[in-house]
């Protein structure tokens, strides 16, 4: 889902845009989960809008600007995937707290309630 959706969605709505951006800067998309394999900082060292950013930041000045809004789009979509429980700590290294929706359908007296928090 991570690289599926957001490269389906460039692909459909910005077919203009060059291909190669879309195609060599998919990889980003698990570079922010690679905080995984270091030790106790998953969803905390490259899981924030910093890390965002500064990725977003090294492809802009590698490549161009067209890129760079790629590259953003990529691992903000990343986080956004990742919103469910435990969550994406957004503002580290500032706030050492992970943020997560969490979305429930209940149906109570035959009515369907959506319980969103």
């Amino acid at each position: 889902m991570h690289a599926l959706f957001p490269m389906l969605f460039l692909l459909a709505f910005f077919p203009k845009l060059n291909k190669k951006y879309i195609f060599f800067l998919l990889p980003l998309v698990w570079l922010i989960d690679m905080d995984t394999y270091i030790g106790g900082t998953h969803r905390y060292l490259f899981h924030n809008l910093l890390a965002v950013i500064l990725i977003a930041s090294v492809i802009y000045f590698l490549w161009d600007k067209r890129a760079a809004f790629v590259a953003l789009f990529y691992t903000g979509c990343h986080l956004l995937f990742d919103l469910a429980s435990p969550g994406v700590a957004f503002f580290y290294p500032l706030v050492q707290r992970t943020y997560y929706i969490s979305a429930n359908l209940i149906r109570e007296q035959g009515n369907w309630i959506w319980d969103i928090g």
